[in-house]
């Protein structure tokens, strides 16, 4: 991964945390009380839909995904995957498959290794590692160079 990249696979690090991604599973998830002191932004709206992956709150990630578009707020490949991350961690393939088309279709979003990383995550959860493979297969057609999150998917897969 390059130094700039982020990954909406990984929750933001708590500065001095051991565990980066603990603190994230304790957070009050109410919109309300989150967007209390902060701004709308992608980013914010972004750290709030880690959160709620973090909790398995994928409701509570769709409605603020959809009042961020309400808000005229345009997603990015980054919300998306953040988005489709929480359908995938639930095993719900269907909704993860219907976002990813919704994001090509609506925002004319390319689907990057974080796009194809949740789907090995949900076919991984769901003990599909022939999916998996196919979805690896797709990758490397389309010149997308695998990470170490693609690997330990997959072997997770089996």
């Amino acid at each position: 991964m390059e130094s700039d990249e982020v990954n909406p696979n990984e929750p933001p690090v708590a500065m001095g945390s051991r565990d980066s991604g603990s603190f994230m599973k304790h957070m009050d998830t109410s919109f309300e009380s989150f967007f209390y002191k902060r701004e709308y932004t992608e980013k914010n709206f972004c750290f709030y839909m880690s959160v709620c992956a973090r909790q398995y709150k994928s409701d509570e990630a769709m409605k603020a995904f959809r009042r961020m578009e309400t808000m005229g707020i345009t997603p990015s490949e980054y919300s998306y995957n953040i988005l489709t991350l929480n359908f995938a961690k639930k095993r719900d393939i269907e909704m993860v498959m219907k976002l990813q088309k919704e994001s090509l279709e609506k925002y004319k979003l390319v689907p990057n290794k974080f796009t194809y990383n949740n789907l090995l995550v949900c076919y991984a959860k769901m003990n599909q590692p022939n999916s998996c493979e196919n979805v690896y297969r797709e990758m490397i057609d389309k010149g997308i160079k695998a990470d170490a999150v693609t690997f330990t998917t997959m072997i997770d897969a089996y």
